[in-house]
C-alpha cells in the first residue's frame, strides 16, 4: 500500500520518463502493480526495492524491450509504441554491471568509449573521425580514465571497466542515462570511486536526466529528488523526495526486514536492527 502521497507527478511536457498506471503480468504472475511515477528532464531520480520488486522490468519498459500489460510508458512526452524503438534507444543509455562482459578483449579503453558513438560492441568495421575520437577521449577524462586510453580494456580493473562503460553511455549524449546496480562486485575503493564519478557527472550543467537503480540507500547521488521505493509485490511503498521516502518505516515494510535508515555526512545508510543477529537460521 502507498504509505505517503505527498509526491506530485511531473507534467507530461516536463517529464523525460513517465509511467502511468503500469501493470505487468508474466505467466499469470503479477510483476508490477499499477505504477505511476515520473522523472523530470535533467532530473536525478532513483528506483529502490528488494530483489523481485520489478525494478529491472521497469527499466526494460523504459528502453522498449517489454510492454505493459496495462497502462502506458512515455518518453519525452511521447507514448512508447507510437514511434520507432530505434529512435528511443538512441536517446536512452543504460549502464549495468552485466555489460562489462561481451566486448572484444583486444579493444582499448578508447575503443570501448568510441563504441558508444556507434551503438555497437566493436569499432573494427567503422572509420571514426578525429572529432569522434576527441569526443570519446574527453568523456573518458570525465570518468577519470584519461591515463588508460591506450590500455587494453580487458586488463582494466573491474572498477575501471565500470567507469569505462559509464563513459560509453555518456558519449552518446543521451537524454536519459540509466545506471542499473552498477556497483555489483566492486570493492570499497572501486565502489566509492565510481559513486564519486557519478556525483561529478550529476554536477555537469549539460548532463542528461539520470536514473539510479539500486538496493542500497548509500548509492543515491546528492541532489536525487525523485525516488520510488518498490515492495516485493511490485507495488509502490513510497515515492517523492528523500525526506519522504528514506525512512526506517518505509524500508522495513518494503524489504519485509528490520532495516534502519540513517542520514550521515550527507549520505543515507542502511543496516539491520541489531536484534536480527540473534535470530536462529
Amino acid at each position: 500500500m502507498l504509505k505517503d502521497h505527498t509526491y506530485h507527478l511531473v507534467s507530461g511536457d516536463q517529464a523525460i520518463l513517465q509511467f502511468q498506471g503500469v501493470t505487468f503480468i508474466r505467466s499469470e504472475r503479477l510483476i508490477l502493480d499499477n505504477i505511476t511515477w515520473s522523472l523530470p528532464k535533467r532530473g536525478i531520480g532513483a528506483i529502490l526495492g528488494p530483489n523481485g520488486s520489478g525494478k529491472s522490468t521497469l527499466l526494460r519498459m523504459a528502453a522498449g524491450y517489454v510492454w505493459p500489460t496495462r497502462g502506458h510508458c512515455f518518453f519525452n512526452g511521447r507514448r512508447l509504441g507510437t514511434f520507432p524503438v530505434s529512435e528511443l534507444r538512441r536517446q536512452v543509455a543504460t549502464v549495468e554491471a552485466a555489460t562489462i562482459v561481451p566486448l572484444a578483449p583486444e579493444m582499448t579503453t578508447l575503443d570501448v568509449v568510441c563504441s558508444g558513438l556507434l551503438g555497437k560492441l566493436t569499432v573494427a568495421y567503422d572509420d571514426l573521425s578525429p572529432q569522434q575520437y576527441q569526443q570519446a577521449a574527453h568523456t573518458a577524462e570525465l570518468v577519470g580514465l584519461q591515463h588508460h586510453l591506450r590500455q587494453a580494456y580487458d586488463t582494466l580493473s573491474l572498477g575501471e571497466k565500470m567507469r569505462a562503460m559509464l563513459a560509453r553511455g555518456l558519449v552518446q549524449s543521451p537524454q536519459l542515462l540509466i545506471l542499473d546496480e552498477c556497483t555489483n562486485g566492486l570493492d570499497i575503493p572501486s565502489r566509492e570511486t565510481y559513486l564519486a564519478t557519478v556525483n561529478r557527472i550529476c554536477q555537469l550543467p549539460d548532463r542528461p536526466a539520470i536514473l539510479v537503480v539500486t538496493h542500497y540507500p548509500g548509492e543515491l547521488p546528492p541532489g536525487t529528488a525523485n525516488i520510488m521505493l518498490l515492495t516485493n509485490r511490485g507495488s509502490i511503498q513510497a515515492m517523492g523526495g528523500p525526506e519522504t521516502v528514506m525512512t526506517t518505516e518505509h524500508f522495513s515494510e518494503a524489504f519485509q526486514w528490520p532495516v534502519v535508515i540513517r542520514y550521515v555526512n550527507g549520505r543515507y545508510t542502511s543496516e539491520s536492527q541489531p536484534s536480527i543477529w540473534n535470530v536462529k537460521a
